[in-house]
Order: C-alpha cells, then structure tokens, then sequence
C-alpha cells in the first residue's frame, strides 16, 4: 500500500530528545531513528529526529498503529489536502499523546509529522487519493 512511512518531530531545548523518541516509536516501532541537530527560529537548539520505515511489514505495523478508526474519519474528512502533487499523504499526530501511548491527530503545534508515499502506478495524485479514500472508508468502518 505505500512505499516507506517517515514520522519526524522536532525535540526542543526544554524537552527531553529520549522522550521525544519515546512518542515517535509509539508509531515507528523499533526502525532505525536518526536525529540532527538544528536551530530553532530564536537560536535555541534543536533536534530533529526522524524514523523512516521502509520495510513493507513495518509499513504495514505502523500504519496498522497510527490508522485507527477516528483518526481514519478525521483524515477521510479533508483528505484532498493531505495529499501532494506526488501522491505522499500527509498527517500530524499530537506528540505528548504519542509519548503517552495514544495515538491521535494533533490538536496544537507539538507535534509528530507523519508522511507515506502511496504505491500507485503510474504515480498520479488521482490515483493515490482513490486508493487512501478506500483504505480510510476501509479502516473507519473497523
């Protein structure tokens, strides 16, 4: 269903980048994290901390974990501006929640971006958007 899934969230200067880890592994599971360091809009640091998953099977895991019924509804609703020009659906589920152990959209600025980019081919906005639809329809429905 998609080619990789990538969750990314940001650990500021007062966070804890062990946490931060924590929330993005309560979808990622155990895939390889990388982190960089950065500056944030004031000078303060940052990292930034990423896991891509590009096994099919830990696709599928982290999907199955982060796809939950309501979250499933909620991204049905807008789905036509979650979805690129090249066909990577886009969401952004709350951090503390993640960290917490629940999995939910994000309802402020501290958050985990969640993208994955849709097997279609040939690859077309259209198409990807068809495909999520059925499988949002699918998994609201659970």
């Amino acid at each position: 269903m998609f080619h990789w899934l990538e969750l990314r969230a940001f650990a500021h200067a007062t966070e804890d980048p062990a946490k931060v880890e924590q929330a993005l592994r309560t979808v990622g599971g155990d895939a390889e994290m990388h982190a960089e360091a950065a500056e944030g809009h004031f000078g303060t640091p940052l990292l930034i901390q990423v896991i891509r998953v590009a096994r099919a099977a830990e696709v599928a895991a982290a999907w199955a974990r982060t796809a939950l019924p309501s979250n499933a509804r909620e991204w049905r609703r807008r789905l036509d501006a979650r979805v690129d020009e090249d066909g990577v659906f886009h969401a952004r589920l709350g951090k503390q929640e993640a960290f917490e152990g629940s999995v939910v959209p994000a309802r402020d600025e501290d958050v985990i971006d969640l993208t994955t980019k849709v097997k279609v081919f040939p690859a077309k906005r259209e198409a990807a958007l068809a495909i999520l639809q059925e499988e949002l329809d699918r998994r609201a429905a659970d």
